[in-house]
């Protein structure tokens, strides 16, 4: 879930499949998924190995936590949707007090994009949700 750019710096979806994770299955499912994409962060080494490693913690936690408040449900649309625009804020807050070399050149695209495809992947569960409940497959969602 990773790309490089030109300069060296790491475009990513880490904190976006963190939180879907955790937000569909809550801790059961978001603590797995976060240790192994972490540890993928953390072998790929580089100076922000440290914060983006830190931030995919906190976003884990923090999804968890309002999946939790959502009564073990999949948070509305809006609220997951601003948790990822400042989630993706917070993570790149924290490269930048870590990393003084860090260009923020493209840290509007990475916000914006992060919280698109946390309303995509909101938009497309909770559609699917519908489809199946319509269908009589699931009904304890």
């Amino acid at each position: 879930m990773t790309a490089k750019q030109d300069d060296g710096s790491i475009v990513n979806a880490r904190n976006l499949l963190v939180s879907c994770a955790s937000f569909m299955g809550g801790p059961l499912v978001g603590i797995p998924t976060t240790v192994f994409v972490t540890a993928e962060r953390f072998a790929m080494g580089g100076p922000t190995a440290v914060p983006c490693c830190i931030a995919t913690l906190m976003a884990s936690i923090i999804s968890s936590l309002l999946y939790r408040f959502a009564g073990n449900k999949f948070p509305p649309v809006i609220i997951v949707t601003l948790y990822m625009l400042a989630m993706e804020t917070i993570h790149l807050f924290l490269i930048g007090i870590m990393y003084d070399g860090y260009q923020f050149g493209g840290a509007a695209t990475e916000i914006l994009g992060s919280a698109l495809g946390m309303f995509l992947c909101t938009y497309i569960y909770f559609r699917e949700v519908e489809r199946r409940r319509g269908k009589g497959e699931i009904s304890w969602i």
